[in-house]
């Protein structure tokens, strides 16, 4: 699991990711990268004495893209604790993120009984885009809620539709 201090910058959920300084931007990625990290560490130990919280896929992304921004690559021993599910489980999640061209395996050239991880380039552009929407995101307040209609008397439902319609339109453009 990558160890996360407090960013020197602030939270990084500030709007920086679209300075002309691409080192800025990369700080600023990591950043809400890190913060990302310590919230979900936040949750289980506050939340996850008795609920098991599992993504791994993302967990081991977040390590991963981390890693590739700060350094070191991480080994498959070091990602298989960041995923926080038993070693097993993530070495399956390992398998279906190398399979779907997410990650690439890469032989340790000091240690031959060691493999080492990196995101594939197009991966890294992914979440590179990813990091610079949430950035570009306002915060959420509860002046401003969701973006999305609220509920009367039910501020944590969405409205109920409209009659004649699917519902309210969905942030992607698509109704289910």
């Amino acid at each position: 699991m990558i160890r996360t201090e407090r960013p020197a910058s602030g939270d990084g959920f500030d709007g920086a990711a679209h300075s002309e300084d691409p080192v800025q931007n990369k700080l600023a990625r990591l950043s809400a990268a890190v913060r990302i990290v310590r919230m979900r560490d936040l949750r289980d130990r506050m939340l996850g004495q008795t609920i098991h919280f599992a993504d791994p896929a993302w967990d081991l992304l977040l390590d991963l893209y981390i890693a590739e921004l700060r350094g070191p690559r991480l080994s498959v021993s070091d990602a298989c604790v960041g995923a926080r599910v038993p070693a097993t489980t993530a070495l399956r999640w390992l398998d279906h993120l190398h399979k779907a061209g997410a990650i690439d395996r890469i032989p340790d050239p000091r240690d031959k009984r060691r493999v080492m991880l990196q995101l594939t380039p197009c991966q890294l552009r992914r979440l590179d885009a990813y990091f610079d929407t949430v950035l570009a995101s306002r915060p959420w307040t509860p002046e401003a809620g969701h973006g999305a209609e609220r509920s009367p008397g039910r501020p944590d439902r969405p409205a109920a539709a409209a009659p004649g319609t699917d519902g309210p339109a969905r942030a992607n453009g698509v109704n289910r």
